[in-house]
């Protein structure tokens, strides 16, 4: 499976910094969880949803828009950082006022009311601070991005777990959140500053506008996504209460998890699809195949491994009181196993299919909101991740055949064949260990990964020359697309 070294290498540190802080958050979450319970998680959950979906209208795809340019010019970069803060301001007040709104107009319980817009201040400072992070992130500072970040999950987290120690209410537990936020902030501008990427400025009216107009073709794609992704606990919030929602977070959380290295790798991979895109002389086509082959290598065992032990996971991670949480979990993994289709929305972008991918990717949101319209009520947390997880297969199989019809190429089905045939031995191996009473953090950290990585090599999906050449910088003899 001959991935380029630079795609591997990035894919790589990017997964560490998130995969650093998502255990640190699991710790957390299991504190909290057992601090506020049930109720308390549907709070939560219910004020991150609509965070996120409120941070998307006050980003509007802007940042990537930031990144592109500023790294195009960087001279710009002053201009860029006072005009998206006079943006985001303005962005930021109106998605504050309609929080208020929407809590009163669905009645919430008064805790979470407030919950709600305490949250929303984690997410305009997250909007405002997003602003330094793209400066940083064109100038290609990412190490430092990440050590500044993981820095304040850290200080977020620990001051967070005193709080629940000394029995502090939710509300005092995302005030923390906002304090954190303020402290990223200063600390990103001031590295703005140090580094003379940006100078003192004001924002242009003009420009605002621009800036606007500009960033709404791609706040379009993203807009699906993201709602995509937290319409199941909004939906859950609405129509089965605080417990269903806490039950369906707590799966969801894991998810999110599993869906680090494919993100991270989308977005290695991406500037690479772009590159190729743009040249006649590089084989787009070969590179996506790849990337189908590498992403499904990670999410098939995954996927299984995790439908394996999500029994003992839950309780491990959130106690007794989440054993409903099970059901749900598996049902996210096959949602989990097609992550390859990543891979089929960065190609999809960087071929310029961004508008026809939108209306894809909102016929998706549609499907997921009646089904789950339909289902919650009868299976409650269960109706919300089978909502979540059936438009995600059918929409794998109709991207794999739109991106190879597209590449003008048949698909190798050979390649997932063998992945899918060593998932098999590895599954059986785990299920035959849980039976045998062995302890399942064995069997997820150590005999499963050797059983499968065995698996690949003995069925000659991977090669020790890849190994030695991803070592040494790459593909050696094979193609190359960085």
């Amino acid at each position: 499976m001959g991935l380029a070294r630079p795609v591997v290498r990035n894919t790589l540190a990017l997964s560490a910094g998130q995969l650093g802080t998502r255990v640190l958050t699991i710790f957390y979450v299991a504190a909290l969880a057992r601090h506020i319970h049930t109720d308390g998680m549907g709070a939560l959950a219910t004020s991150q949803s609509l965070g996120v979906i409120v941070a998307l209208m006050i980003g509007l795809g802007h940042d990537t828009l930031a990144i592109r340019e500023i790294a195009a010019r960087p001279h710009e970069g002053t201009a860029w950082l006072w005009d998206l803060l006079g943006l985001r301001v303005g962005l930021s007040m109106v998605g504050l006022i309609g929080l208020a709104a929407f809590s009163r107009l669905v009645d919430y319980p008064p805790e979470t009311s407030q919950v709600v817009l305490v949250y929303g201040l984690v997410t305009v400072v997250g909007a405002l601070l997003s602003v330094p992070r793209n400066l940083i992130q064109a100038h290609e500072l990412l190490a430092l991005e990440a050590a500044v970040q993981f820095g304040r999950d850290v200080a977020n987290i620990t001051l967070s777990v005193i709080a629940i120690a000394l029995g502090a209410s939710l509300v005092t537990i995302v005030w923390i959140s906002v304090l954190a936020n303020v402290g990223q902030l200063a600390v990103e501008l001031s590295i703005v500053a140090r580094r003379k990427m940006a100078t003192w400025g004001r924002p242009s009216l003009a420009r605002i506008r621009a800036i606007f107009r500009g960033g709404v073709g791609i706040g379009l794609v993203v807009l699906c996504s993201i709602l995509y992704a937290q319409v199941g606990t909004i939906l859950l919030s609405l129509l089965a209460g605080p417990t269903a929602t806490g039950t369906y977070a707590a799966a969801y959380n894991l998810l999110l998890v599993l869906l680090i290295v494919p993100d991270m790798f989308q977005r290695a991979v991406f500037p690479v699809f772009a590159r190729l895109h743009a040249d006649p002389n590089r084989n787009l086509g070969e590179a996506y195949e790849q990337s189908l082959r590498a992403l499904t290598a990670v999410a098939l065992p995954l996927a299984v491994g995790t439908w394996l032990v999500a029994a003992p996971a839950i309780t491990l991670l959130y106690g007794p009181d989440f054993a409903a949480s099970v059901a749900p979990l598996r049902v996210l993994c096959a949602a989990v196993a097609v992550t390859a289709s990543y891979a089929s929305g960065a190609i999809l972008i960087a071929a310029g299919q961004q508008r026809r991918f939108a209306l894809t990717t909102g016929a998706e949101l549609f499907v997921q909101v009646c089904l789950a319209l339909v289902l919650i009520p009868i299976w409650g947390p269960l109706g919300a991740t089978i909502g979540y997880a059936a438009p995600r297969v059918v929409a794998f199989v109709f991207y794999l055949v739109w991106c190879h019809r597209l590449l003008r190429r048949r698909p190798r089905l050979a390649p997932l064949l063998r992945i899918a045939l060593a998932t098999l031995v590895m599954g059986a191996v785990v299920a035959g260990g849980l039976q045998a009473d062995v302890h399942w953090l064995w069997l997820a950290c150590l005999i499963g990964p050797v059983t499968y990585g065995l698996g690949l090599l003995v069925l000659g999906e991977v090669k020790l020359a890849d190994l030695r050449g991803l070592r040494g910088g790459g593909f050696g003899a094979q193609q190359r697309f960085q």
